[in-house]
């Protein structure tokens, strides 16, 4: 493929509209105060199980040797992460929503939740997030072959150490986290990173603004791919992390729609943990 057709395929028009409400910076200080929600949302379930277990140690329950057991030990740890994660994301979410609805818009708005422009087909959705998906996995696959290091993930390693029914509270906790993942970094990150640039643009049609609006886009994608690896702190896999990005990003600004990356995301890690139980 010419360089002038690789041009044209990033440059393809998407419907993705470059209006995000917040500035990098307002964006940057909204997560870091929903972040905040979410701790204190973790604080009631993690309060009320520590509460709980105390009461339980102070009036040597049975329950307590029954919770402390190793053999269910994980299974608790497992139970008490699932529920903590809803309740912190429930309390983030609810801020995050409040907070766009005093810009007089909607969560579904802001965030191009729909499927308007495939007329409303979820099935074309889903058929666009299988083909990010493969996409994604393929770019992933050619980057760890060019690696001259082995890539591990501590996270996906922790939950194989994992059995039975803890095992499948993590497996299904990681398949769903793409939800909150592509709203941060995709929604948010991307989203405003993307807008800010675009205000720069001069108002002209020339094709000198078509190449920067091509590399603003590409810009807005690599920096909140960039920083949607490092959140997950995990260096060795930083370059995979760059390139799943840069694909959610680029699936997101074409399709004008966060259901795409979300599915794509999705398929990825429901992919990697059917091969975890498979090997399990």
């Amino acid at each position: 493929m010419s360089a002038s057709a690789i041009t044209r395929f990033l440059n393809a028009p998407g419907h993705l509209p470059a209006d995000f409400p917040f500035t990098p910076a307002a964006s940057g200080k909204l997560y870091l105060k929903s972040l905040f929600c979410y701790l204190v949302g973790t604080l009631f379930p993690i309060g009320v199980f520590l509460a709980f277990c105390q009461y339980a140690i102070t009036y040597d329950l049975p329950l307590a040797d029954a919770l402390f057991a190793s053999d269910h030990f994980m299974l608790v740890m497992a139970v008490v992460s699932t529920i903590t994660f809803l309740s912190g994301f429930g309390a983030q979410f609810l801020f995050v929503r409040r907070a766009i609805l005093r810009q007089n818009s909607t969560v579904r708005d802001v965030l191009s939740l729909n499927v308007k422009n495939y007329q409303g087909s979820r099935n074309m959705l889903w058929g666009w997030g299988m083909l990010t998906f493969l996409v994604a996995a393929v770019l992933e696959q050619v980057v760890a072959a060019l690696l001259p290091f082995k890539i591990t993930d501590s996270t996906a390693e922790m939950i194989n150490s994992m059995h039975g029914l803890s095992f499948a509270l993590m497996a299904l906790l990681a398949v769903f986290a793409p939800v909150l993942e592509e709203i941060i970094f995709r929604g948010f990150v991307y989203g405003s990173l993307r807008t800010a640039l675009h205000r720069r643009l001069p108002d002209q049609s020339a094709a000198d603004f078509t190449r920067q609006r091509l590399l603003f886009d590409l810009l807005a994608a690599f920096v909140s791919a960039l920083i949607f690896g490092l959140a997950h702190m995990n260096l060795a896999g930083l370059p995979l992390y760059v390139v799943s990005g840069m694909v959610f990003a680029e699936a997101y600004r074409r399709s004008g729609s966060l259901y795409v990356p979300m599915i794509g995301h999705f398929i990825n890690n429901g992919v990697l943990m059917l091969l975890m139980i498979l090997m399990h």
